[in-house]
């Protein structure tokens, strides 16, 4: 169901883009997936039409396991896809083994922070959480965030 849940929440992600000043933020989504659509009722031009209209960066994270070479085994199509998603509509791709996702969120999460905030957080390596409030460079809105590292 990889396209029907682009449809169903890029209306919801473009939604928020609304500041409390009255101003618009960037709308990013993060899409985490094995790249496999099977069920969709809608195409995956459908979802990337969908994305562009509302003006929608959708980064990918592609999962699954490595083979014994060390060779990620995700479909052909698989591949194609999630980088056709975020190259579409101007965000990143990448892939990774399941047991990297939480070292990359932990990344991820940093640099959505460190694009739109005043100030830049590394992530510690002993495992701690890391707390603060980030806002727009701009000014504005200011929200508390949270990450933690589950390495």
């Amino acid at each position: 169901y990889l396209y029907d849940a682009l449809v169903d929440v890029l209306p919801t992600v473009a939604g928020e883009r609304t500041a409390a000043d009255g101003g618009v933020r960037p709308a990013r989504l993060l899409v985490v997936s094995d790249g496999e659509d099977t069920s969709s009722k809608v195409t995956l031009a459908a979802g990337l039409k969908l994305a562009k209209d509302l003006g929608v960066t959708v980064d990918a994270v592609g999962y699954g396991q490595r083979d014994m070479t060390g060779k990620l085994v995700l479909s052909p199509k698989a591949f194609r896809d999630l980088r056709r998603i975020a190259a579409e509509t101007g965000g990143f791709c990448t892939f990774v083994s399941a047991d990297e996702l939480p070292a990359l969120f932990a990344r991820i999460g940093e640099l959505y922070v460190a694009g739109h905030a005043e100030r830049r957080f590394a992530m510690p390596k002993d495992g701690a959480t890391v707390k603060g409030t980030a806002g727009l460079s701009t000014g504005g809105t200011m929200a508390p965030f949270e990450f933690e590292d589950f390495r």
